[in-house]
């Protein structure tokens, strides 16, 4: 499989930025879905059941479903698996399909903004995937279950594969914004992500799909499955986790090695800028030496996204480095990041250098 090709700043309009980038995505996906509701969920019928739940009650539990998640790190970015899966599934078979949509939104909405804080253009970009992602489902699901009752296996087949186009559709969105963000991404990432959310999302799927029986045949023991559910959430949380630290470890013992295995010092310091910034997903990783002597001047290593790495280049300008320094003797913290109480300075220095986060 090929990888996409780097494009350099230099060969972009200046004008597009990767704010209008992700906007123009953005806007592109919306538009899609806003015509495939208008057009064609609108108007589809919702299946044959004696069992309703009131519109609010839907919108609760896509909330609900969104505050589970699952995160999962892909290179400098993350993106999150959740419960609403189970929600969606089941709404496929228990509520019309144009109110589905709209409670989705309403519910995935309320727990973006209330409970994660997100606002402005990622929270447009999520709720653009969501209502793309699940205007697809519903096509795909009436297409298939023909407006059959719940018993058939071929319905089950229609759900399973709902939530399938729905995964893979989000999948391309997120995997969409982030090579727009770093402007380059190799397509081999993409396989890995959807190898790690299709098989819980379709896991998610048989639950809601078991959850639909239920709620046709005994709504009562709809309780029983919460349990197995909080279970499953958190085991393929505790999975992903020790996925990141098997990681993690990884490249801690590739970066160490880095030290022992070069003769050459402006190599080894470049290849172990580079590790670090890769472990870390920064954009930048700067290593300044100091001199025994108070009169001598700094050396400054760099490997920063998108440049040639540098290494032991005297410094001109020691001010920023000299503040750090005093600041990490004076409050007896090695070790900050801009966020954190105490990492004024540090963060005083990010704002000077036009970094969004930074750590010493």
């Amino acid at each position: 499989m090929s990888a996409m090709p780097q494009v350099s700043a230099a060969a972009r309009p200046s004008w597009l930025t990767t704010t209008r980038r992700i906007g123009l995505l953005v806007t592109v996906v919306a538009a899609v879905a806003a015509a495939l509701y208008v057009l064609v969920v609108r108007d589809l019928p919702r299946l044959e059941g004696g069992f309703t739940l009131p519109w609010l009650v839907w919108v609760v539990a896509f909330a609900a479903g969104e505050l589970l998640v699952v995160h999962i790190q892909l290179q400098k970015d993350s993106h999150s698996f959740s419960l609403a899966d189970l929600v969606l599934v089941a709404g496929l078979y228990l509520i019309a399909p144009a109110q589905l949509i709209t409670a989705q939104l309403a519910g995935a909405a309320l727990a973006l903004v209330l409970h994660r804080r997100q606002s402005g253009l990622k929270l447009a970009f999520n709720l653009a995937q969501f209502a793309l992602s699940g205007c697809l489902a519903t096509i795909l699901f009436a297409a298939i279950s023909q407006d059959a009752a719940l018993s058939g296996a071929w319905n089950w087949v229609a759900g399973l594969a709902a939530v399938a186009v729905s995964t893979l559709a989000a999948g391309l969105c997120i995997f969409a914004a982030i090579s727009l963000s770093q402007g380059y991404l190799g397509l081999r990432a993409l396989p890995r992500m959807l190898a790690l959310s299709m098989p819980f999302a379709l896991a998610m799927a048989a639950f809601g799909l078991l959850a639909a029986q239920i709620a046709m045949q005994n709504p009562a023991s709809l309780i029983l499955l919460a349990l197995p559910s909080v279970l499953l959430i958190s085991a393929y949380r505790a999975y992903a986790k020790a996925r990141e630290q098997q990681n993690n470890l990884r490249l801690l013992h590739e970066v160490t090695s880095l030290l022992y295995t070069s003769d050459d010092a402006p190599t080894a310091l470049t290849d172990f800028l580079t590790a670090v910034r890769g472990a870390f997903r920064a954009a930048d990783a700067e290593l300044v030496l100091f001199g025994e002597d108070d009169d001598a001047v700094p050396t400054l290593s760099r490997s920063r996204e998108g440049e040639a790495p540098v290494a032991l280049l005297p410094m001109e300008h020691r001010a920023d480095a000299d503040r750090l320094v005093a600041f990490a003797e004076e409050s007896g913290v090695p070790t900050t990041r801009t966020g954190a109480p105490g990492g004024t300075e540090l963060e005083r220095y990010a704002a000077r250098h036009g970094l969004k986060d930074a750590m010493m």
